[in-house]
């Protein structure tokens, strides 16, 4: 899903990346390029979640449309918190007592749930002065989830290796029935070292690295961003939103990593997990079963 990006509400309506998002979403269903969703179907459904609402006269905002929207604007600008800081007392706790691993832990499960839940569309516009409730059937046919609705790892897996399907856009993710694994130039990065040390594949796999190595051509991405020389630095990954912040990149690097461990451990002795060596596609399935994801990428289930 290299072209799913969070926030495209917010994106100055002159950027260039404005421009791309308005297109984006009137191509992302029949694009096939580093999709991880499933093949057949497309897409999934969502759902109200108090559906015995959605009809109910009074349930939505009411008067007059641009009023309801200005004022709405006037709320949201009375939220922002433009004050300098105010000093406090250093022995008040004010932090949550949650750890911060639990904000993109959760981010890392939403894109294995969901997409699409914040693009520009017909049905999703929030932009318009002339905002108007949509009926609640024309937002469940048209506001699709471009995600399985489980935790099965398709944001990381995407369509599989070419072994298990030829016609796979994220065949370039693999390396046998392992993943790809980007790295870095640890010497230029300060602070202590990780063990192990020397082990510079710290990183996600990049296109601009790949397409130099051959290992994928400009013809599997979306045609709108081909050309773009910031594509060479994007992630080539199941879904590109797990490159918004180094936390979640690390979270979706481990996982790779993992996976490629499982896959060292198989082949370090396939009779004890009653595999052949060289059977990538058993020792990739098997692999990923150990590894947490409960469907095949491949399976559309």
């Amino acid at each position: 899903m290299l072209y799913l990006r969070h926030g495209s509400h917010v994106v100055n309506d002159g950027t260039k990346d404005a421009a791309v998002a308005a297109t984006q979403m009137d191509t992302v269903l029949e694009s096939k390029a580093l999709s991880g969703a499933p093949r057949d179907p497309d897409t999934t459904p969502f759902g109200y979640l108090l559906p015995q609402l959605k009809h109910r006269r009074g349930s939505h905002l009411p008067g007059d449309p641009r009023q309801v929207v200005a004022h709405l604007n006037v709320l949201g600008s009375a939220m922002l918190d433009d004050a300098p800081p105010v000093a406090t007392d250093p022995q008040l706790h004010v932090n949550s007592s949650i750890p911060a691993i639990y904000t993109y832990w959760g981010q890392f499960i939403d894109h294995d749930l969901t997409a699409n839940t914040d693009r520009d569309s017909a049905i999703s516009d929030i932009t318009r002065p002339d905002l108007e409730p949509v009926d609640p059937d024309e937002v469940t046919r048209k506001l699709r989830n471009l995600r399985r609705p489980t935790l099965d790892l398709d944001s990381v897996y995407g369509d599989g290796p070419a072994f298990l399907d030829p016609r796979s856009d994220d065949a370039g993710f693999y390396v046998g029935p392992r993943f790809r694994i980007g790295t870095v130039a640890s010497e230029n990065i300060p602070g202590d070292r990780i063990p192990p040390l020397g082990d510079d594949e710290r990183d996600l796999p990049r296109i601009g690295t790949l397409l130099d190595a051959g290992v994928i051509t400009e013809d599997v991405l979306p045609a709108e961003l081909r050309g773009d020389p910031s594509l060479r630095t994007r992630a080539f990954i199941g879904d590109l939103r797990n490159d918004e912040n180094l936390i979640v990149a690390q979270l979706h690097h481990s996982f790779l990593r993992f996976h490629n461990k499982v896959v060292d451990a198989i082949e370090a002795d396939p009779a004890r997990y009653e595999v052949a060596r060289h059977d990538h596609a058993a020792v990739f399935k098997l692999a990923q079963r150990r590894s947490g994801s409960r469907a095949s990428p491949t399976s559309g289930s």
